[in-house]
């Protein structure tokens, strides 16, 4: 030991052994001291809050963005998925129609060679032959045995025809689902088969969608054309595409489908907000839409939005919003009705008549309208058969479902 050192007494010992204070951080002695520790304590944490401050501001924003990020991936996405549903969904009804119209054309056009095999042998007097068909069958045997082949096969062939207009029947929609509305329909086709159709289906829970179109022509072809607009429709339609831009969509797939056949339609999507109580149409070519208000006992008629559908290959369509109150009446219809001729003066029964018959009649239920206003073309056209497919629609606001 050095002897010029300082003795070291018990009280440097102690303050040698104290643990050292961290740096910034106070070693109060007194109450002054304590105080002035907790001041300089709190500068201490201000001056940290405000140094790191900005780099939590900035790490919030980050985080803010990337959730912000993270939604908008995952609405986009979702929207991906939904149209890959969509899509499928089209898919799958083109291979059913598909399926279904060569299964049907296919039947068809076997017992029509049949038929005209043995019509062709019976009226003539060598070989069988039509415009289109050569046959090498053996002619009927005369008398009673070939009368009974040839009825045989004409009675397989309105068995075939029978078989289509069920098809046709049985896709008839089921209107009493849709909730504060009284509609009811009529379906009458010129032949067997008609050129004429009607849907009606959900978009979603709260909106209804109803389609009614009128193909060229009537019979076998037209009824063809008309399943396939079925599907096209039933396939296109969705909640978030309105009816004017449902029709542009659906005549752009039927041009590409039969411009080269030569056939064309009139159409008419009407589509119900049951929440709203808002009907919104558009048509392409239709005859126009009568709506009847109960309020003033008034009518209005509603003229075609387009052109009509697989006439050109690019159209667009406009649309009409109704808001019909409780007791109004609408009608639609095919040219069926108003193309009927009477056989005595040669007149056309008309747009006048039908809207008279309508409007004097638009307080009964639809069902009691319908039967009004068909009885009325019977009589005009002195009960001969129609010559054109007839359909009509008739629909009754009742009040809100949800009220």
């Amino acid at each position: 030991m050095n002897e010029d050192s300082p003795a070291t007494t018990d009280t440097d010992k102690k303050r040698k052994c104290r643990p050292k204070s961290p740096p910034g951080a106070c070693n109060p002695s007194s109450a002054i001291d304590d105080r002035r520790c907790r001041d300089k304590g709190i500068a201490a944490q201000l001056a940290y809050t405000q140094e790191q401050g900005p780099k939590l501001d900035d790490a919030q924003k980050r985080y803010d963005q990337a959730r912000k990020d993270y939604r908008v991936k995952r609405h986009d996405a979702a929207l991906q998925v939904q149209d890959m549903k969509h899509d499928v969904k089209y898919l799958i009804e083109q291979i059913k129609c598909r399926i279904e119209q060569e299964r049907v054309v296919r039947c068809l056009d076997d017992a029509f060679v049949e038929v005209c095999e043995q019509l062709d042998c019976c009226e003539g007097s060598g070989g069988c032959c039509t415009s289109e068909f050569e046959f090498d069958a053996e002619l009927p045997n005369e008398g009673e045995n070939g009368d009974r082949k040839l009825a045989h096969r004409i009675e397989r062939y309105k068995a075939e025809i029978a078989k289509v207009r069920k098809i046709q029947a049985a896709a008839l929609p089921d209107f009493t689902r849709v909730g504060g509305y009284d509609i009811a329909y009529t379906f009458l086709p010129a032949e067997d088969i008609s050129g004429d159709f009607f849907d009606g289906f959900f978009l979603d829970e709260s909106t209804y969608q109803i389609v009614l179109c009128d193909v060229s022509g009537h019979g076998m072809a037209s009824s063809y054309v008309g399943n396939e607009i079925r599907s096209l429709f039933r396939s296109v339609s969705r909640p978030e595409l309105f009816p004017a831009d449902t029709l542009a969509e659906v005549n752009k797939l039927l041009f590409m489908d039969i411009a080269e056949i030569n056939y064309f339609g009139t159409a008419i999507v009407c589509r119900f907000d049951l929440l709203s109580g808002d009907i919104v149409f558009a048509s392409a070519g239709h005859p126009p839409v009568v709506v009847y208000q109960e309020h003033d006992e008034s009518h209005a008629l509603y003229e075609s939005t387009g052109p009509l559908i697989g006439f050109f290959e690019s159209a667009s369509f406009k649309q009409v919003v109704l808001h019909p109150s409780q007791g109004d009446c609408i009608l639609l219809y095919t040219d069926g009705i108003t193309e009927t001729i009477s056989p005595i003066t040669g007149e056309l029964f008309g747009e006048r008549r039908l809207v008279k018959y309508f409007s004097d009649s638009a307080t009964l239920q639809p069902r009691e309208i319908i039967q009004e206003i068909i009885g009325n073309v019977y009589e005009f056209a002195e009960f001969t058969n129609q010559s054109d497919d007839i359909t009509m629609i008739c629909i009754k606001k009742l009040g809100s479902p949800y009220a």
